[in-house]
Order: structure tokens, then sequence, then C-alpha cells
């Protein structure tokens, strides 16, 4: 018999957290990337990669390219609409949202990373890397009790098993899981 496989549980950080680094990230447009990261759930390759023309103004939604070419929409919320508008006001260039300094192409994913890596340095963490924020968005919905199917869809996974790992980390899950059981044990026979 094959043994079973281990698995870990994806690391999440709290709100707070997340803010804490994005806001010592120094340079705007990284700043702004690791932003829409977090407030979409985007891979860190993703977010780079963000064309102006992927943003439908009327609609606030987000167009993305993931993973083998698939596409899939996701909301921006408007202090992060407000912010990236801010920051395209800055450089106005026609294609890309976080363009390099050239302006020829979009940002690297190192760049974002290094800058990424300093400003949770500067926080006081450890241990956590961009793809983290992704973890954490799904995380946050999931407490505010968002269904698992929407999560999935946003970000673009595949299967509803990559999504579903999320449940176990979430504290108003586990609160209504204790409750469950407690209720279970307490009942009379």
């Amino acid at each position: 018999m094959k043994p079973l496989r281990q698995t870990r549980l994806p690391k999440a950080l709290s709100h707070k957290d997340c803010m804490r680094i994005i806001n010592a990230v120094e340079h705007p447009v990284y700043r702004n990337c690791i932003l829409v990261m977090y407030s979409c759930g985007l891979r860190l390759g993703e977010a780079v990669k963000i064309q102006v023309s992927h943003i439908d103004k009327p609609t606030s939604i987000l167009t993305i390219i993931g993973k083998y070419n698939r596409q899939r929409q996701v909301p921006v919320p408007p202090t992060t609409l407000k912010a990236i508008r801010d920051l395209w006001k800055t450089h106005k260039n026609k294609r890309y949202l976080f363009p390099n300094r050239y302006g020829k192409t979009h940002t690297s994913v190192a760049s974002v990373r290094v800058a990424f890596n300093h400003a949770r340095a500067a926080a006081g963490m450890k241990d956590v890397t961009p793809h983290v924020f992704r973890h954490s968005f799904a995380t946050r919905l999931l407490e505010q009790g968002v269904d698992t199917r929407i999560v999935q869809i946003l970000l673009g996974h595949a299967s509803i098993r990559s999504t579903q790992v999320y449940t176990h980390l979430t504290t108003p899950i586990q609160s209504q899981v204790r409750k469950a059981v407690e209720k279970l044990i307490t009942s009379p026979i």
C-alpha cells in the first residue's frame, strides 16, 4: 500500500498584516501591483501583465489571463480601482498598468518580488511570499460567507478540490464545526 501524500495547508495572513506589507512598499508601481494581487486574488505573474484594456471601466471588472491561458473575470474593489487610476495618471502607459521603467513592457516578476521581500522585512515578517496574498484573499472571502464555488471561479481553479483547502483555514468555519459537534455530543440520546 502506498503511503498517504502529505499536503500542507496554505498560510494566510490577516487583512491588517497584508496591508502592513503593502504600505511598506516604497515604489508606487510595485505597491499597486501587490495591492491588486491581494484585493483580486491574483498570482504575481498575472498581476504584472495586466494591461490597461483588461479593466472594464463601467463595471470595474478585470479580465485576467491565468494559467494555461484560461481567462477569468474578477471585480476590482473601488479603493483599489482609485489607487490604480491614480498610479496610471503618473505614467500614462497606453498598454501596461504596471510598466517597467522604460515603458516598453510590463514590470518584471523579479522586481516586484524583491520589493515585496523588502517590504515584508520592513514589516517584521518572515516566511511570507507574494502567493500568501492569494491565500489570504480566498480565506477572507470564505470567512465572509462567499460560496466555495464563487471563490473557485475568482481564483481560476480548474478543480473545486484546489479551492476547498481554504475551508480548513477559516475561523468561522472552524467555529461552526465546533458548535455542531458540541451540539451533537451534548444532545440527549
